[in-house]
């Protein structure tokens, strides 16, 4: 079957356009090239560059009307992350530089302000506590100790409880509510620990020491609840006779070692730095 005219004039054509195809792939190879150069043009000229960046600043608008030239672009940000490392004294950079110490300044500042200011709460935690608890402090029976974390309060376990039990006596009700009048408006969190002396106990209620210190801290933090504390703010642990105070040999060690502690804690913005100047607590005695 013979080919018509027509069919033979459109393959002729095709065959002869194919060349559009190499000179597109020709061109844009080119192009690429051009733009690689371009570019290893500005990182060689490094002098180019910083006479540009400090017209960018002067001039912060790009004037199109004139032929584009290297001193009539914008740079963007990103290309200080690629700047040699010759161009470190440039102004733009320095500029950043100097800003860099003020900001750190003034976060500083805002650091310092918010420990000053948690100090102060503590320090009025502490003075409103030995107001209330003067004649137990001077008695030996609660202990205020402040720290780099806050402020601990030693009650010692038999103005609270009667042996071997975790139900709070009646006179022990004066003492907790003072506490309580001054921690609820707080803002901290209250950690209250319950701890034993050595001895083992065995009794159908609390078999360990174990048992028997967390439900003493357990009870404490109820009472506390009941007198307007959040408890959101409370936590209760119990250690047994794990950290001793005292000598366990003797009675009076022993009588040390049997206590509860209450641990009113630096709010953790502030507990970045110390709140007192010594790394170990400071008793608080009554004047």
């Amino acid at each position: 079957m013979t080919r018509k005219p027509y069919q033979e004039s459109q393959d002729h054509r095709h065959s002869q356009d194919r060349w559009l195809i190499s000179y597109a792939d020709f061109i844009t190879l080119m192009f690429a090239l051009f733009a690689a150069l371009y570019a290893m043009t500005i990182l060689n000229n490094p002098n180019q560059l910083i006479a540009t960046v400090k017209k960018t600043e002067t001039e912060p608008t790009t004037q199109y009307d004139s032929a584009i030239g290297f001193d009539e672009l914008s740079l963007p940000s990103s290309l200080f992350s690629t700047l040699p490392s010759d161009l470190a004294n440039n102004s733009s950079i320095a500029t950043i530089e100097k800003m860099s110490p003020q900001a750190s300044n003034s976060e500083q500042q805002t650091k310092q302000l918010l420990i000053s200011k948690e100090q102060a709460q503590i320090d009025s935690i502490v003075e409103q506590l030995q107001q209330n608890l003067t004649s137990m402090i001077d008695q030996g029976t609660i202990h205020i100790n402040k720290s780099t974390w806050g402020v601990s309060v030693v009650i010692n376990a038999s103005i609270l409880f009667t042996p071997a039990n975790a139900k709070l006596n009646p006179q022990s009700q004066q003492t907790l509510e003072s506490i309580a009048t001054i921690l609820k408006n707080q803002t901290h969190q209250i950690r209250v620990e319950g701890y034993t002396d050595d001895k083992p106990i065995n009794t159908p209620i609390y078999p360990s020491n174990w048992e028997l210190s967390s439900a003493r801290a357990s009870g404490v933090v109820r009472f506390l609840i009941e007198h307007g504390i959040a408890d959101n703010r409370l936590a209760a642990l119990g250690y047994a006779g794990t950290h001793p105070i005292g000598d366990n040999k003797t009675s009076e060690g022993r009588m040390k070692n049997r206590r509860v502690q209450l641990m009113i804690l630096a709010n953790p913005t502030e507990n970045l730095d110390a709140l007192s100047n010594s790394e170990t607590s400071q008793p608080i005695t009554a004047h």
